[in-house]
């Protein structure tokens, strides 16, 4: 596969990690800076439509990952980083240029880096807090070819803006659980997609971006945190995602710089992700 390009990951991540100590003045919510390192896995499914809304063609399946959070909170503001990767292979499921069914692997990259900074609101701060969120996504898409069909290699990028609410249940004696929810909505810009024709079995054709159409997202998280030895916190963190992406513009297909009379769009597509992490808070 080929790298992912010009993410501003560690930007993102750096910025919380430094806004973290700031923050983390312990206050009702009893929080403190903290660093979970989880295993987390995904459970991925994205379909694409035509003009019509017809099903072009889903993919599906589980992937395995990491995911590094920070997070602190004060009297006052709270905020909170994390950084995943996910890899594997999915299902592909759709149909050939000409309308015939196919049936493949697609090897899938998933890179994502997101802050949430917010405030407590109401009489009892560290019960009730919201917060903005800025993510910086990547997802290199690797259709692979079989039989006489080749496939198509394509790495999309997106930046998703919003923001949420935050409820703490505060934990029970010393070895309880504490738990949370959050739930929130977001905006996806500043999207692309490269598509590399470049790559296809003795084709001369150019490489080309398209822009795709924004458009909106959920989110919803569960969190819950018991107290181990040595200072150590079990960490278990299910999630569930929702966003679309718009259908993109329209660009013609050229070779060496000359048009070809062919033409690429992206279609409109709906993207649904449940995952768990599960991890230890140091």
């Amino acid at each position: 596969m080929l790298c992912i390009r010009r993410l501003p990951f560690i930007s993102l991540f750096t910025a919380s990690l430094i806004a973290g100590p700031a923050l983390a003045a312990p206050g009702p919510a009893g929080d403190s800076l903290d660093l979970t390192v989880a295993a987390d896995s995904l459970a991925f499914q994205y379909r694409e439509f035509d003009a019509d809304g017809r099903e072009l063609n889903r993919e599906d399946g589980t992937l395995p990952g990491i995911r590094l959070t920070a997070r602190g909170a004060g009297r006052r503001l709270f905020a909170r980083a994390d950084l995943s990767f996910h890899d594997g292979d999915v299902d592909y499921d759709g149909e050939t240029q000409r309308g015939a069914p196919f049936r493949t692997d697609t090897d899938t990259r998933l890179v994502s880096a997101s802050v949430e900074l917010g405030g407590w609101i109401g009489s009892r701060p560290g019960r009730w807090g919201t917060y903005l969120r800025l993510a910086r996504c990547a997802w290199e898409r690797d259709i692979q070819g079989r039989g006489n069909v080749q496939g198509l290699f394509e790495e999309y990028r997106w930046t998703e803006v919003g923001g949420g609410v935050r409820r703490v249940w505060p934990q029970a004696g010393t070895t309880g659980w504490r738990h949370e929810l959050s739930a929130t909505g977001f905006t996806v810009v500043d999207g692309e997609v490269d598509v590399a024709l470049s790559r296809l079995q003795g084709s001369d054709l150019d490489d080309t971006t398209l822009d795709l159409g924004s458009e909106f997202g959920l989110r919803f998280r569960y969190t819950a945190i018991r107290p181990l030895a040595n200072g150590l916190r079990l960490w278990i963190e299910p999630y569930y995602e929702y966003w679309e992406f718009g259908r993109s513009n329209t660009r013609p297909i050229t070779s060496n710089g000359m048009a070809t009379g062919g033409a690429v769009t992206e279609p409109r597509s709906e993207s649904q992700r449940l995952g768990l992490a599960v991890g230890l808070a140091f």
